[in-house]
């Protein structure tokens, strides 16, 4: 992909152009002197002024650029630790890493949910979980792109992020068939190539290639971890999880224990499945800037949560609200703008604000979030907003984050945990006995929360569709694919992959 492109061959009457209007905005008496000079005096003095010109306006006075389109692409389920631009050891994302490096790279990103549906459908509204599946009449982000003029396309992996849960909603097409990041990338491209020529767009993309099942295609599966004498066959890596998780009918029958070995190998088809989509999704970014769309879109890449391997006793997501499911990346390139690391908190629920600015778009009077462009730009230190709230999927399951505080509300084993993140990023030490007076306090934050969404119309499970529809029957093989719902006795066996 180009990061930077050297445009040669300007116009000779653009450099002219530019020198006249400098020569214009000079102090008369420096006009004068040009009037009156001679021309062995002035052609110096012209030519420095014409580089000067030429070298500080590297568009000269021609036509600006077209607006930006944008690209928003989400890799489910992926934590931001294991990407090398976050610190990971292992060379998972080479190519996440370059774009990284010409991108605003968000250090402390934290997601609203921990689960793909509540995640996503926050992010699309720039309002809280609980209360955008309340909303159900909330316009999303696709609906005000489209009202703003953008061509609209989304294309995800199906299942939770399917029409059946209202994610085509605002979309002009939309594919949710046809699993893995390869294929949408495809879909994505013959859309845009259907589109007219210089068409402003909003390209959504979505992948479940992250998420368990852990089955990356070779040479992938066994990139990490060669020599492992592990037998874990990564088709069943959903189910084996499952009865870990001591989920529904999986955890029946003999208990499930895994040996060191096994624990590395599911991380390390995970990993596997990190560094594929990191190869499908550089080549996706080759074959826009072909077609020369990549250069001046804004493309943001973000997972909607992360994934535990053991890092509170346990696996999968959708259990826990600690940094291993909450943590996770954004990195948002803008054309234009320099490359940047921001080491402040930001939210998922800022992105629609973000982006909206971004885009000239107007940013709804009730959303949560706040734009980043201050941060992005260096005019501020701090995000503009208060504390950071993520929401559990049981009833008064929160964290709040403020002043690098967590607090954790756990409704499960009725108490509070309080971690410095400054000092404890893995959340070990628990600090709620020795800090009473900032529990209280932070602890008012979620109570207010609470009672808000206390408020609002009963929204049902968030894994249903609205009250009275029923989930088609693709649907349903896809959330067993994914492990959401127990494998179907009669697939016993089957080589069925997702």
């Amino acid at each position: 992909m180009a990061a930077l492109r050297i445009v040669e061959n300007r116009s000779h009457t653009t450099g002219v152009c530019c020198a006249y209007s400098t020569i214009r905005a000079l102090p008369s008496d420096y006009r004068q002197g040009f009037a009156s000079a001679s021309l062995a005096r002035v052609l110096p003095s012209l030519w420095l002024i014409l580089v000067s010109v030429l070298l500080m306006l590297p568009g000269g006075c021609g036509p600006a650029p077209d607006p930006p389109s944008l690209v928003l692409v989400s890799l489910d389920t992926l934590r931001a630790d294991r990407l090398g631009c976050y610190g990971y050891q292992r060379d998972t994302s080479p190519n996440l890493d370059r774009l990284a490096g010409e991108a605003v790279l968000f250090e402390y990103a934290v997601s609203q949910a921990n689960e793909t549906v509540r995640s996503h459908r926050s992010l699309f509204t720039s309002i809280y979980p609980t209360e955008s599946l309340a909303r159900r009449d909330r316009r999303l982000m696709a609906d005000r792109l489209r009202e703003a003029g953008f061509a609209t396309g989304g294309f995800t992996d199906g299942g939770p992020m399917g029409k059946d849960f209202g994610f085509h909603q605002g979309f002009d097409q939309f594919g949710e068939w046809g699993n893995g990041l390869g294929m949408k990338c495809r879909q994505a491209l013959e859309w845009l190539d259907g589109l007219p020529q210089g068409r402003r767009f909003f390209l959504f993309v979505h992948c479940f290639d992250i998420h368990a099942p852990y089955a990356p295609p070779a040479p992938w599966r066994d990139h990490f971890g060669k020599g492992n004498p592990s037998t874990i066959v990564p088709k069943e890596t959903a189910e084996i999880c499952r009865r870990i998780r001591g989920i529904d009918s999986a955890a029946s029958g003999e208990e499930l224990r895994l040996d060191q070995d096994d624990r590395r190998r599911l991380s390390d088809l995970y990993d596997g499945g990190i560094r594929y989509t990191d190869e499908v999704l550089d080549r996706f970014f080759q074959d826009l800037d072909t077609r020369g769309l990549f250069d001046n879109a804004i493309v943001v890449v973000f997972s909607d949560h992360g994934e535990e391997f053991w890092d509170h006793g346990s696996v999968l997501h959708g259990h826990t609200l600690y940094q291993e499911l909450t943590h996770v990346p954004l990195i948002i390139r803008i054309p234009g703008m320099k490359a940047r690391r921001v080491p402040v908190r930001v939210g998922l629920i800022d992105v629609l604000p973000t982006i909206f600015d971004l885009l000239g778009v107007e940013i709804p009077d009730d959303a949560a979030g706040t734009s980043l462009l201050p941060l992005i730009r260096g005019e501020r230190e701090e995000r503009d907003g208060g504390p950071l709230i993520s929401e559990g999927m049981e009833v008064g399951h929160y964290s709040v984050i403020e002043d690098g505080y967590k607090l954790i509300r756990r409704p499960d084993l009725k108490r509070y945990e309080l971690y410095d993140l400054r000092k404890d990023i893995a959340e070990r030490d628990d600090l709620s006995g020795k800090q009473p007076e900032l529990v209280a306090r932070m602890n008012q934050v979620m109570r207010r929360h609470h009672e808000a969404l206390l408020a609002l119309p009963r929204p049902g499970s968030p894994k249903a569709p609205r009250p009275g529809e029923q989930l088609g029957p693709r649907t349903v093989d896809r959330l067993r694919e994914l492990g959401y719902l127990e494998p179907d006795p009669g697939e016993e066996g089957s080589d069925k992959k997702p």
